[in-house]
């Protein structure tokens, strides 16, 4: 009930810090105040609020509501773009400050924002990465930045955590560059040795997107062939330089019409056994 009156009341402000710029004095300092407490950065809509009305305040004011977010915020209000933008802008002010905030906090949510930090200590990275391991998905700002994990880093987790944090780090299909340049194949392999034991299938995943990430720019060329009792035997060939292995073709909507569906693709019969995919080169 307490959320649901905190998010109304933050609610009747949108309209205000749409236009910040016009309010008179005293209300542009009432709104700030507002978005200064530990009560609004609990707020669903403080995210939204805070970037409507950043481009009118100055750093230090900025960077006290940015504090309060990352420090009272609450999980469910942290996985917005709006977030994301709200800590990189923080952080260009105040670099150390920011970092240190972040990979203290007690929010997965928020420690995971850690690696878009530079020059991260390992101990850094860790909490970054144990935080980052709560999540199914990547924020794609991470990537963005191109973060690509320490060796170091991974090994200081414990086995099933850290295959949950690799299957996170490539669980997005914007990821188009090689996030494991600084781990190599062995040492990959090494770092999932225990977890293939008990989870065979999951490990073969990343493995493959691992394949795959190796080779992200150089161009291949894949084979889809199936047998449709209408339309016959057929194949498709698809050259590319962002797909080598049949997890990444899965993670795309033309694979996805080609691999994961039991029909032929020209008539739709359901086909007796499901398409082969085959590297060419």
């Amino acid at each position: 009930m307490m959320e649901n009156i905190l998010n109304r009341s933050l609610w009747s402000e949108y309209n205000k810090a749409r236009r910040f710029s016009t309010l008179q004095k005293d209300e542009q300092d009432r709104l700030v105040k507002l978005l200064q407490t530990k009560e609004a950065a609990q707020s669903y809509y403080f995210d939204s609020l805070v970037n409507m009305v950043r481009p009118h305040i100055d750093h230090k004011t900025f960077l006290s509501i940015a504090r309060n977010f990352i420090e009272n915020g609450k999980a469910g209000a942290m996985k917005s773009r709006n977030t994301h933008e709200i800590f990189e802008a923080a952080y260009r002010i105040d670099p150390s400050g920011t970092k240190s905030l972040a990979s203290n906090s007690s929010s997965s949510a928020m420690g995971k924002l850690v690696l878009m930090c530079d020059n991260l200590t390992i101990d850094e990275e860790v909490k970054g990465l144990r935080a980052l391991s709560t999540s199914k998905y990547m924020p794609n700002k991470i990537h963005e930045l191109k973060y690509k994990p320490k060796l170091e880093a991974l090994k200081k987790l414990p086995p099933v955590m850290r295959l949950k944090t690799i299957e996170t780090l490539v669980n997005s299909r914007r990821l188009k560059y090689n996030i494991f340049e600084n781990v190599p194949e062995d040492e990959f392999k090494a770092l999932l040795f225990t977890s293939s034991l008990k989870h065979t299938d999951r490990v073969q995943t990343v493995c493959n997107k691992y394949e795959e990430l190796k080779y992200m720019g150089v161009e291949s060329t894949v084979k889809i062939s199936g047998c449709c009792d209408l339309c016959g035997e057929y194949s498709v060939s698809i050259t590319s330089k962002v797909i080598r292995t049949s997890t990444g073709m899965r993670e795309t909507n033309l694979g996805r019409f080609l691999i994961n569906r039991s029909y032929c693709p020209f008539c739709y019969t359901n086909l007796k056994q499901e398409p082969t995919f085959e590297e060419i080169k």
